[in-house]
């Protein structure tokens, strides 16, 4: 069964509080929120796209799957986000505290891998573009380190493929 939250109509303090843990200057802070609040529109058409609108399962396989690629350079197909998606439902729907969680929890947690994954992503992606290795070495240790402090595991001990995520042993 599936993780999923009602999407709400007032707008999402998400953005904002992300944005605040990256930078404490004003113009900064409204860039970033701005950026965020484009990273979440983006993401609800991603996972329109793939199906899976307002679900958290979706939301922690598109970040874990962005946070491998851009710290191992792999890109991770659609296909094994999904394949992740359908792991992360067996996972959450064993989660007590999750089953239990608000509405508003799930949803604000959903953003905040959300914000976290198209940070990395296009942060590195433009990095790359640019030609600017130092800030993709940034972006990929940024990957990295968001995937250690929200799942608990390195990247580079994971793979993501049409079967989901695996440990590499």
């Amino acid at each position: 069964s599936r993780t999923v939250y009602r999407p709400s109509s007032s707008a999402s303090r998400i953005p904002h509080r992300v944005a605040e843990v990256f930078s404490n200057e004003n113009a900064s802070k409204k860039e970033l929120t701005a950026f965020f609040n484009e990273a979440l529109v983006s993401f609800d058409q991603i996972s329109v796209q793939a199906g899976r609108p307002h679900d958290l399962g979706f939301a922690l396989a598109f970040f874990a799957g962005v946070c491998i690629g851009v710290s191992t350079e792999n890109e991770v197909e659609e296909s094994a986000i999904l394949a992740a998606a359908t792991q992360m439902d067996r996972i959450l729907a064993e989660q007590p505290d999750i089953a239990s969680a608000s509405n508003a929890s799930k949803k604000d947690f959903a953003e905040v891998l959300a914000c976290m994954a198209i940070f990395a992503l296009a942060g590195h992606s433009q990095a790359e573009e640019e030609g600017n290795s130092e800030a993709a070495d940034t972006f990929r240790q940024f990957g990295r380190e968001a995937m250690m402090e929200i799942i608990g595991v390195d990247t580079h001990q994971l793979q993501m493929d049409d079967q989901g995520i695996h440990i590499l042993q």
